[in-house]
């Protein structure tokens, strides 16, 4: 499923485990609950996207745009944020978020700084 156009997509409670995703364009898709644990999202464009109560643990997200993206209630634990873009990604702080062993090397978070907390 590499590099497709995926904008604006409903992809609710879908299971992409281990998908290689690379270079999709899934700008403000629908992905609420969706399982994308251990897919290959480099170079994807999730701008705007929903992921409430998505899994992503494991996942390869370097180089992904997740400017204003719904994370509330997602699990990132282990996965890799290298190079990723979260300017004003929305719930990334919350309590319901599970961020255990998630690298952030190289990240634009929310408020624009730059997180190189365990860069490997």
């Amino acid at each position: 499923m590499k590099g497709l156009n995926l904008t604006h997509a409903i992809m609710e409670r879908t299971l992409l485990y281990r998908a290689n995703l690379a270079s999709t364009n899934l700008s403000y898709a629908f992905a609420v609950s969706a399982d994308f644990s251990s897919a290959n999202l480099t170079d994807v464009n999730l701008t705007g996207a929903t992921l409430v109560g998505s899994r992503l643990d494991y996942a390869h997200l370097n180089r992904a745009d997740l400017s204003r993206a719904d994370l509330g209630s997602a699990t990132l634990m282990f996965t890799d944020l290298t190079d990723a873009n979260l300017t004003g990604a929305r719930n990334l702080t919350t309590n319901s978020l599970y961020l255990t062993g998630t690298i952030f090397c190289r990240t634009t978070m929310p408020d624009g700084t730059i997180n190189n907390a365990n860069c490997r």
